[in-house]
């Protein structure tokens, strides 16, 4: 897939089974220089946490009860209701999903800095670094570290966004695709920046 940065055409291209499998390997070895590192692993991070009262089960289960309220939610929005029910379950549906957000950054915020999710960006900036190319086909970056170097430059950013499409089959309309959405702006509810109007 091509890219345009300041006026130069670059391409995405998806990783061979090769690029993936040197990865994963790649990866292997991050995994063990982290835990010798003395980086936590994902567990051992759960257990401090619940520890400190930071994440608690309290939390957890009030995560999973709003994942549950939002899935209904949608099946609900996908039937034939009236429109002022269908009007009130997508704006439900609207601040479930960022009190959904909110909690899970929370988690999230904690989890970025575990073995597991540091190995993860590892593996994803590795097939980065192997497959954003030049428009005749040469690789960028000669190397993972010089992809690091330049991970917040235009084109790093841009590739790495587009590679996320590629590979996770990324939606960049996912939230304008939101079930909630659609209906909302239907009903001219919602801004250009898909906040509800006042």
């Amino acid at each position: 897939m091509e890219i345009k940065v300041e006026d130069k055409t670059y391409v995405v291209k998806k990783p061979s089974q090769k690029e993936v499998n040197l990865a994963k390997r790649f990866s292997n070895v991050k995994f063990r220089e982290y835990v010798q590192g003395g980086l936590m692993l994902r567990d051992e991070l759960d257990t401090v946490l619940q520890d400190r009262g930071y994440w608690t089960q309290e939390k957890k289960d009030e995560l999973k009860k709003i994942t549950q309220k939002i899935e209904d939610n949608v099946v609900e929005l996908g039937k034939k209701i009236a429109k002022e029910k269908k009007k009130e379950l997508a704006t439900e549906t609207k601040y479930l999903r960022l009190a959904f957000t909110i909690l899970n950054n929370q988690q999230n915020q904690v989890y970025k800095h575990t073995v597991e999710s540091c190995v993860d960006d590892d593996y994803f900036d590795f097939l980065v670094s192997e497959c954003i190319l030049t428009e005749s086909g040469e690789r960028v970056y000669a190397s993972f570290d010089e992809y690091q170097e330049k991970s917040t430059e235009k084109l790093a950013i841009k590739g790495a966004n587009k590679l996320a499409e590629i590979i996770y089959g990324l939606d960049p309309m996912w939230q304008e695709n939101l079930p909630e959405n659609k209906i909302l702006k239907e009903m001219d509810l919602l801004d250009e920046n898909l906040n509800i109007k006042e």
